[in-house]
């Protein structure tokens, strides 16, 4: 299920407070391929009163409860990697595969210096 007009909040898929749909346009041939919702102010502020409510208790959570939440992210990141370099690929009108090999490199380097506990 696609959720391009939806925003990842306390963890499920809402919808926007008030709908802001935006063509997502291919350069290489000015044609929209997809749709996502631009937030509102209304949306920042229910996504931040949410971060702030997380803090509450994520703030002063262990350092391994963290890095696990953190490899969890990583590890989507991974599966997902293919279908983010397409996405990227076609809105930046750049080859698949240099954005593959390039975005991939980038996050092997940053992982690489992640500090482990």
């Amino acid at each position: 299920m696609s959720h391009n007009l939806q925003f990842y909040i306390e963890g499920v898929w809402v919808d926007p407070v008030v709908p802001n749909n935006f063509d997502v346009i291919d350069p290489s041939n000015e044609d929209a391929f997809a749709q996502i919702s631009l937030g509102t102010k209304a949306d920042v502020d229910k996504a931040v009163a949410a971060a702030r409510r997380a803090f509450a208790t994520f703030g002063f959570s262990e350092v391994e409860e963290r890095l696990d939440i953190l490899n969890r992210v990583i590890e989507v990141y991974k599966k997902r990697s293919k279908d983010l370099a397409l996405a990227v690929s076609r809105e930046w009108a750049r080859r698949a595969r240099w954005r593959w090999t390039a975005r991939s490199a980038s996050a092997r380097r940053i992982w690489r210096r992640w500090p482990r506990c």
